[in-house]
């Protein structure tokens, strides 16, 4: 298997996970903290990945929405499959130094809709 089937087959499976599954994967690549103790709730982790979503959108949205490739997928493709918009998104992101579960934050990115997010009005993460 090749580098770029493995990270399709995971892009493929973070998008059959609900967005809780997404934030508490999240959530755990952040809190170092705790890496290895057992009985920590899951909305532990869903919190600190909102909270950090929260500080880091903005910067998340200059770099996705800034790259030509985004900016072209938006233009062309309209509604795209949502591999091709993951993968896309991914590799935006991958410019960015230390970035928690970047296949992650493809996903939820994806899933606020990259259009929406790309708007000059912005999108929010919601809660």
């Amino acid at each position: 298997m090749s580098v770029d089937d493995a990270v399709t087959d995971e892009l493929r499976y973070l998008n059959t996970l609900s967005v809780d599954k997404l934030l508490i994967r999240l959530g755990r690549d952040l809190d170092i903290e705790t890496s290895g103790v057992t009985g920590i709730p899951e909305r532990h982790f869903a919190e600190r990945a909102r909270h950090w979503l929260d500080a880091h959108l903005a910067e998340l949205k200059k770099t996705v929405c800034g790259s030509p490739r985004v900016r072209e997928m938006i233009k062309v493709h309209g509604e795209a499959d949502t591999l091709l918009e993951t993968a896309v998104v991914l590799n935006a992101l991958m410019s960015m130094d230390h970035l928690p579960a970047p296949a992650v934050l493809a996903v939820l990115l994806t899933r606020i809709g990259i259009r929406r997010l790309c708007e000059p009005s912005g999108a929010t993460l919601g809660k």
